[in-house]
């Protein structure tokens, strides 16, 4: 019972983590100086061919999600559903009250608003990053995209670690963005210092933030809901 308890509450917490997550990378995508790489790639396919973030997203992890299948399923769980069915959803719902409700479709060029956009660029990475951490960290699956470093951290036996995977993939979706947006000419509003930023150094920051913050926090919560229980 106390095993399922504390499963519930890393479920709840890593589907929380997300909806942030898609929050801090709208916000980074309106600032126009970068989105993260693999939003950013779905970003680029909307613009140029009227295809919903969700269902980009959704369509690369689940091709991703074969490769975990045969080689990596101890990666898959409700946050594989989760980043496979709700991110993109998740996408959507933030750019719908951005753009609709709020009327915040900024698209700033050049050093137009340099400050702001330094404000919004540091609070879009900023929670990007913590959010994702806590997901992953929950420990209950991950969305296909995320374990691809882990998949081939466990395929080389620890030889290359996520966070260098992780660089790796996230610049091939820096050159496929870049590839898609050209001919609509968006491609440097959606590629920017914050994409660089976030391919670069994503991975070993991720791995930090595991570490030092996500992980203690949830041996917390374990704690707590098993001193609920056995009070």
């Amino acid at each position: 019972m106390k095993a399922k308890k504390c499963f519930i509450a890393h479920c709840v917490l890593a589907t929380f983590a997300l909806f942030i997550n898609t929050l801090g990378l709208c916000i980074l995508r309106l600032s126009c100086m970068g989105s993260e790489p693999f939003t950013g790639l779905c970003y680029s396919v909307q613009e140029r061919f009227g295809v919903s973030v969700a269902l980009c997203m959704g369509t690369v992890n689940v091709i991703l999600l074969l490769a975990d299948f045969i080689a990596y399923r101890e990666s898959l769980g409700f946050g594989t559903l989760a980043g496979l069915f709700i991110t993109g959803s998740f996408s959507d719902f933030w750019l719908w009250i951005t753009r609709t409700v709020l009327k915040l479709d900024f698209s700033f060029s050049g050093m137009e608003h340099f400050a702001f956009r330094l404000v919004l660029l540091a609070a879009g990475v900023g929670i990007a990053v913590v959010s994702c951490s806590f997901y992953l960290a929950a420990q209950v699956g991950m969305a296909p995209y995320d374990s691809v470093g882990y998949l081939v951290q466990k395929l080389t036996h620890g030889k290359i670690p996520f966070k260098r995977t992780r660089v790796v993939q996230d610049c091939v979706c820096v050159l496929g963005t870049f590839l898609v947006a050209a001919p609509q000419g968006t491609q440097w509003q959606i590629i920017g210092i914050g994409t660089i930023v976030m391919a670069l150094g994503l991975g070993p920051v991720l791995t930090v933030l595991q570490e030092k913050i996500a992980l203690p926090f949830y041996r917390n919560v374990d704690a707590i809901v098993n001193g609920e229980n056995e009070g």
